[in-house]
């Protein structure tokens, strides 16, 4: 998994997606690299997760705590505020598509 730009660890939608859920395994593998500034993720893999966690109860918390671990990944987030709304409105897109 340590194959992304700057010896980062690059993390895919499904283990950051049960890191956010809290599940164990993954918060124990995931917790150290992005402490030690070591996890890198795409901007792909944001909206990815957000249409996932929309399906939760809690999604608006988890939604704020999503966000704020990927400002962590500067070198892959673009700068422009505006790119959060962006994915999340795509998110909801995708799901109501696929609820028909």
């Amino acid at each position: 998994m340590k194959e992304a730009t700057n010896g980062r660890y690059l993390l895919d939608a499904n283990l950051l997606a049960a890191f956010f859920r809290g599940k164990k395994n993954a918060l124990s593998l995931v917790t150290p690299w992005i402490a030690q500034k070591e996890a890198t993720t795409s901007i792909l893999v944001y909206g990815e997760i957000i249409e996932y966690l929309m399906g939760f109860a809690d999604f608006t918390v988890t939604e704020l705590n999503c966000w704020r671990c990927f400002e962590t990944f500067t070198s892959i987030l673009l700068p422009m505020p505006f790119w959060k709304d962006m994915l999340k409105y795509g998110a909801q897109c995708v799901r109501l598509t696929a609820q028909g």
